[in-house]
């Protein structure tokens, strides 16, 4: 805790996992595949049918130049692997971002509900078609709501019921 001081980390010290959280929502995503509810090429849509993005940011010369159609559906393969389009907003994404804006996301505040997240992003451009390239996004807030939906629980549910309860993990989870 104190490198300085030479003073050791409590043993009952709780942090903030942030990032960590991509394996905590893929292990569910690989129970519900193994328990025949899902499968990585289903199209995100079969879970979330607000989901279904009609549209993708068009570049030529690394500029923008308006919105095409999507060539694809985003896959829980895409999702799973930060291909699908997404990203988290803001500056460097200036039609996704607005998209964002004008659906009322906000990614700084916290979705009590994943359901109605997921349904602000419908409409939104996908910055490039699903598969074709890598970017942090906001993918793991929509796995978070497939798990929902395949499994028919909350996300805090499935995750404390299938993953910290068996593993003894009694301090994990979405708030303190």
């Amino acid at each position: 805790m104190d490198l300085a001081g030479r003073q050791a980390l409590p043993e009952n010290t709780i942090f903030r996992i942030y990032s960590m959280t991509k394996p905590v929502i893929a292990s569910p995503i690989m129970m519900l595949r193994e328990d025949g509810k899902l499968d990585l090429n289903d199209p995100a849509s079969k879970f979330i049918p607000e989901f279904k993005t009609a549209e993708v940011v068009r570049f030529e010369n690394d500029k923008d130049v308006g919105l095409e159609p999507v060539k694809r559906d985003v896959t829980i393969h895409d999702l799973l692997t930060h291909t699908a389009g997404l990203t988290y907003g803001g500056p460097d994404y200036p039609p996704v971002s607005s998209g964002y804006k004008n659906a009322g996301v906000d990614f700084a505040a916290a979705y009590a509900d994943l359901g109605e997240m997921a349904a602000n992003v419908r409409g939104c451009p996908l910055y490039f078609q699903s598969g074709s390239r890598w970017i942090y996004s906001i993918a793991n807030d929509i796995l978070g709501r497939v798990i929902e939906v395949a499994s028919k629980m909350t996300l805090d549910m499935f995750l404390q019921n299938r993953i910290f309860a068996p593993l003894g993990m009694v301090d994990t989870g979405f708030h303190i």
